[in-house]
């Protein structure tokens, strides 16, 4: 299991260093006043193949276009940590077909292999937790608990625990306002008409989110829809 975490860990390592790579060149491209398309969109094969003309070998380079040199670094760069990134997911996609917790997660709509695959490795034994409260506070997603004389209130989550479990729940939670309906209701009571609440809606959702998976694993059952009422 310590092992399979590492795994896990590691490949999060490789994508920061992507994406570390993928604003160096963005930043080249600033230097020199170029434009580049935001998003997804700026990294297609196509997008790339354009970044490949403006590029040039850094031993053939003039003195006032080093620029270019560095942007074929860069994009040798990206190319190979592309190819890493693609050998640990398939390592991760193997250990993860054999394992029916992981295929039982991702029963849950909007959840995917690598939140899967880290809920499972991070919680091992589900039934070490006596109660979702447990839970949450494991993944470090409650509130700190300030308490004063005859005043108590709730500040920012503690922070405990696994933080590329509690990210990637984070994240996941955002994206289950267009896949789960179930989840999306709690992220709506919770934002309410609001927009500086949708933070604390996140983390919620992704705090309920979870607590549904340790549900899941301790129960051995797979996603049911709640009944509607």
């Amino acid at each position: 299991m310590r092992q399979w975490r590492s795994l896990i860990g590691y490949r999060a390592t490789l994508v920061g260093r992507r994406t570390a790579i993928k604003n160096s060149i963005r930043a080249i491209l600033d230097r020199q006043g170029l434009t580049h398309p935001s998003g997804k969109s700026g990294w297609t094969k196509e997008s790339l193949a354009t970044l490949g003309l403006l590029a040039y070998p850094i031993d053939k380079v003039e003195e006032d276009e080093l620029w270019r040199g560095q942007l074929d670094i860069e994009l040798q760069a990206l190319e190979q940590v592309q190819g890493l990134i693609a050998q640990v997911e398939a390592k991760l996609d193997a250990l993860a077909n054999k394992d029916k917790r992981v295929a039982r997660l991702q029963t849950i709509p909007g959840v995917g292999p690598r939140l899967s695959e880290l809920v499972v490795a991070v919680i091992d034994d589900p039934k070490r937790f006596k109660n979702a409260k447990q839970v949450g506070a494991y993944a470090g997603l409650v509130p700190r608990q300030y308490e004063s004389g005859t005043m108590s209130r709730q500040g920012r989550i503690t922070g405990r625990g696994n933080p590329l479990l509690r990210a990637l729940l984070v994240e996941v939670a955002w994206l289950m306002r267009r896949y789960n309906p179930a989840l999306r209701s709690i992220f709506d009571r919770v934002c309410g008409s609001s927009k500086t609440r949708k933070k604390i809606a996140a983390v919620a959702t992704a705090r309920r989110l979870l607590v549904i998976c340790w549900a899941m694993l301790r129960d051995e059952t797979d996603w049911r829809e709640p009944a509607v009422t």
